[in-house]
């Protein structure tokens, strides 16, 4: 979702009656928020982040390490997974760093009780 996504008035609502009204599991629904929309986002962002995983839908943050607030993000928001930036992953033969970033990022989820999508 776009961080405009998340402006529209009930949106959490609105998500949770569609999801009820078709009879699916919550917990089939992922909902992704890309990391460059969190550097615009404001309280209401993690109100709504903090509800919908309230009502059982998972929340995961895309685009990890993009370069806007990926460690205060994990600090601020509560994710159900990360997925790593794909241009670490694109560039893992490239050179040491990426190969040396990605473990070390997995392990730091991980701690704090993430899931990890690279």
């Amino acid at each position: 979702m776009a961080h405009e996504d998340f402006e529209m008035p009930n949106l959490v609502e609105k998500i949770n009656n569609l999801v009820t009204g078709a009879g699916l599991s919550r917990s089939l629904i992922k909902i992704e928020i890309t990391e460059r929309d969190l550097s615009n986002s404001t309280s209401r962002l993690k109100e709504q982040i903090d509800q919908l995983r309230s009502y059982g839908f998972e929340v995961w943050m895309d685009d990890f390490g993009s370069g806007y607030s990926s460690l205060n993000a994990l600090n601020d928001y509560s994710f159900d997974l990360v997925k790593i930036d794909m241009v670490f992953v694109r560039h893992l033969d490239d050179g040491q760093l990426n190969r040396l970033l990605i473990p070390e990022i997995a392990k730091v989820a991980h701690k704090l009780g993430l899931k990890v999508l690279a």
